[in-house]
């Protein structure tokens, strides 16, 4: 998983980035992510349900552990595209899967 950034840095520290050379399921990049045990933060994942972003289920996540689970359907979907968003510690993912508005 490779950071691209797509703003420039905000006054809270934390900016925009695409993330490239992801793995093709959401399983995959969750597995991913809690491998980062020095983060803390959200992940949404779009099945294009048609719902808004702030609609979307979030998971949390700190320091290498889930807080919730998350349903088999999303974690078997494949991965389309995935954007972040944060800086020092804490890391907001977005993921888009196939079926996925975006």
């Amino acid at each position: 998983m490779k950071f691209e950034a797509t703003s420039r840095i905000f006054g809270d520290c934390t900016q925009n980035f695409k993330v490239t050379d992801f793995p093709e399921t959401v399983k995959e990049l969750v597995d991913q992510i809690l491998a980062r045990t020095n983060e803390w933060g959200s992940i949404r994942i779009d099945m294009g349900e048609g719902i808004g972003f702030f609609d979307l289920e979030e998971y949390e996540y700190r320091y290498g552990t889930l807080n919730d689970p998350i349903p088999d359907e999303q974690l078997a979907a494949k991965v389309k595209s995935v954007t972040a968003n944060g800086g020092w510690t804490y890391m907001s993912y977005l993921i888009i899967t196939e079926g996925g508005e975006q």
